[in-house]
């Protein structure tokens, strides 16, 4: 005590003498500082300009001179596509070239309006003007060529329009060569003044720090000998003594604290392996009550080696002696690895398991994929742990923003009140001493998963309620490897596991499901393959019939179609999520974009599938939220695969007599420019079109129906003349259109 009121004594005595020292310096300092201020901000104003001045005058140069470039090439590319059709004499080959002379026009235009909606001078759009009037006569004219290829014979006046696209494509490349060397010469013009302005900036800086160090050497002169004074180098010291001091009472008190943790630790297992010994050596022992002996050994010598293990590791992260393997590995092969090892754990003792993946997720990541696997164990291992009935999840999610892969392990346990909760990380802590008690452990686990997430780049925290269960969300970086990979359905992470493993077995599901289908070709074919499966399929013909369906009716599953008459399965998805709706829901949908997949998840689905429907990966979907069980493979009489077969050529026939249908209301739509018609039925023949095998129908129609949605009417009548193509070939020859489904 007396040490700490000397030490007190001195220190206040040292503060008021470096106080005055202080005071002093700062006086001589103000003029500095604000003289600084001023001359430092108009400097920088000065520089700022300049370079915003320079990047601007790049930026908007090379703009321009890009955009000309691009249109350009596409006027050299688009020639190249007539001269290639000119020497093949195939039309299949000149359909392919006429293609990309179309995509090459599209380029065109597109840079076009890109550089008509830049701010130009008199001169610039004296030849912009004249590219836009030359452009009108020239796009036609090459256009026009260009189908006139597709005859056969050629027309009698090709000659003359194919000279006549000659001459205006060379016109229009000697305008953009014009509007190529002006822009250089405005550069040129350009970066010459600012370089002169960035001259006078750097001439007022110099002569600014010259003045500022005139006026800094007459007030260094004056305080010099205040700052380097005995009194601060005591100062210094004695706070390097008080810090020392402090760091070693602290180490004293978390030794003693640690040292008394793991003599109980220790002593627990060791005083079992002692007494059990000890009942070995004892004469007149049943078989039963020496094998009960040697297991009892055999148990706590593993807990004896597992408190070892933890304390060598939280030694050695908090020595700073953790060495992480940074590799690249896939974080979801990582999650269906450590999900394999502890399903059959879980599953024992009569608890659900359920691994989840939202998508878009990283195919590869840079970390240490065994302490990623350590962490993770050890999240499932505790949920496994403390709970005694319910659900034990884990999903997986993407930050993108923040560069983070999150793993959210959830359980339906015990949970923990916010003050257990509040340590649960520190090094030998549980909820309470009766929670080791009741379920063992040596409360290292935690802190160690903790600190090796942090090491990583992320973290771990909780959330839980007591009495409900606890959420531990784990999050790790996913490294030095740019812009990763993205993945974005389950068969992407199934294509990974199945090079792990043998050929899958046919599996029987056991369940209901209901699906939510407006078209009864789609109705059909996937109630087919879920009854094969053994699952129990009630049919809804839009969302409203879903949303009555679930809240009435027990279902294992839904299959909801997104874009349905009445309610879609957007809607219909957020009403039953908004009724406190909880069984899983997945996305049947042809659109596939990133944006509808978003939707769907905001929704509140819990998985996304595309049409036309890959029926393996359906499974494997469905898999995550049906039970299942192998069924071995067997080769089944003949009769009951002709019957399979048939119903799915009676489907398929429905589809053919429908197909003439299906194309005519699309035209008509199309004609008509109707939108709403036109988008409703390409959408249905998007998504049936594949599934039956016809790929290229599915293609078409994807671009029809993006058409109609974004109102765009430009390339629609080209797509309605492909599908017409597409569909006089599939009459003619419909197998060799058609691939296996």
């Amino acid at each position: 005590m007396p040490t700490n009121l000397s030490r007190t004594a001195y220190t206040d005595r040292s503060a008021t003498e470096q106080a005055r020292i202080r005071n002093i310096i700062r006086l001589g300092f103000a003029a500095v500082l604000g003289l600084t201020f001023c001359l430092g901000v108009l400097g920088l104003y000065q520089l700022h300009s300049s370079k915003s001045s320079m990047i601007n005058i790049v930026e908007l140069g090379n703009e321009k001179i890009s955009l000309a470039i691009k249109m350009r090439d596409a006027i050299r590319l688009r020639a190249l596509a007539i001269q290639r059709m000119l020497a093949t004499d195939d039309y299949f080959r000149r359909d392919e070239e006429l293609l990309l002379f179309y995509g090459y026009s599209g380029a065109y235009r597109e840079a076009q309006e890109a550089l008509l909606a830049i701010e130009m001078k008199a001169e610039e759009q004296q030849i912009h003007e004249s590219l836009r009037q030359l452009t009108r006569i020239a796009q036609p004219v090459n256009r026009q060529a260009a189908e006139m290829l597709q005859q056969d014979p050629l027309p009698a006046n090709f000659d003359e329009v194919l000279a006549d696209a000659v001459l205006t494509q060379g016109q229009l490349l000697q305008l953009l060569d014009q509007f190529v060397e002006l822009q250089k010469s405005y550069g040129r013009a350009r970066v010459s003044a600012a370089e002169k302005e960035f001259q006078s900036t750097i001439l007022l800086m110099v002569t600014m720090v010259t003045l500022l160090l005139l006026v800094g050497s007459v007030i260094a002169k004056r305080v010099t000998h205040l700052v380097i004074s005995k009194n601060s180098e005591l100062e210094e010291k004695n706070m390097e003594l008080e810090a020392a001091w402090f760091e070693a009472a602290n180490a004293t008190h978390a030794k003693s604290k640690f040292l008394a943790n793991m003599s109980h630790e220790i002593r627990t297992p060791l005083t079992s392996i002692i007494g059990f010994a000890e009942t070995l050596a004892e004469p007149n022992q049943s078989q039963d009550d020496l094998q009960h002996a040697a297991e009892s050994i055999k148990h706590s010598g593993k807990h004896l080696s597992q408190i070892i293990n933890d304390v060598l590791d939280i030694s050695k992260i908090e020595a700073g002696q953790v060495e992480l393997e940074i590799i690249p590995v896939s974080p979801t092969a990582i999650v269906a690895e450590v999900a394999s090892m502890m399903e059959e754990k879980i599953k024992k003792k009569g608890l659900k398991f359920r691994s989840n993946f939202y998508f878009p997720l990283p195919k590869v990541i840079t970390a240490d994929p065994t302490r990623l696997r350590q962490i993770l164990l050890n999240l499932l291992g505790n949920a496994a742990k403390f709970t005694s009935e319910g659900i034990v999840c884990i999903n997986t999610y993407y930050l993108p923003e923040k560069r983070l892969i999150k793993y959210e392990v959830s359980d339906t346990g015990i949970g923990m009140t916010p003050q257990s909760a509040a340590k649960v990380f520190e090094p030998f802590s549980q909820a309470d001493k009766s929670t080791t008690r009741r379920f063992g452990g040596t409360g290292l686990g935690l802190s160690i998963s903790k600190q090796l997430a942090e090491k990583m780049g992320g973290d771990i925290v909780c959330d839980s309620i007591q009495g409900v269960g606890s959420t531990f969300t784990a999050t790790i970086s996913i490294g030095n490897i740019g812009d990763p990979e993205l993945i974005y359905e389950m068969k992407e992470i199934n294509a990974v596991s199945e090079k792990k493993s043998n050929r899958p077995q046919r599996r029987k599901y056991s369940g209901r499901v209901l699906l939510a289908e407006d078209t009864v070709e789609n109705q059909k074919l996937i109630s087919l393959h879920l009854h094969r499966a053994g699952i129990n399929v009630a049919i809804v013909d839009n969302g409203q019939e879903a949303v009555e369906a679930a809240l009435h009716n027990h279902f294992d599953l839904i299959l909801m179609d997104m874009q349905m008459p009445v309610l879609g399965g957007v809607e219909a998805t957020q009403m039953l999520r908004n009724k406190g709706y909880f069984r899983p829901i997945v996305a049947l949908t042809a659109n596939t974009s990133q944006s509808d997949r978003e939707t769907c998840m905001e929704a509140g689905v819990n998985d996304f599938l595309s049409k036309p429907i890959d029926f393996e990966h359906f499974f494997a979907v469905l898999q995550n939220y049906l039970d299942d069980e192998p069924v071995e493979t067997r080769v089944e009489d003949s009769g009951s695969e002709t019957s399979e077969d048939r119903e799915l050529q009676e489907l398929y026939n429905v589809f053919m007599q429908r197909l003439p249908e299906m194309l005519e209301s699309i035209k008509v739509a199309a004609q008509r420019r109707d939108w709403v018609s036109l988008e409703r039925s390409s959408h249905q023949l998007k998504g049936l079109g594949g599934s039956f095998g016809y790929h290229q129908l599915t293609a078409i129609c994807r671009n029809i129906h993006e058409c109609a949605r974004n109102h765009t009417g430009e390339m629609l009548d080209e797509y309605i003349a492909e599908l017409d193509r597409e569909y006089q070939l599939i009459q003619h020859g419909s197998d060799s259109r058609r691939k296996a489904v």
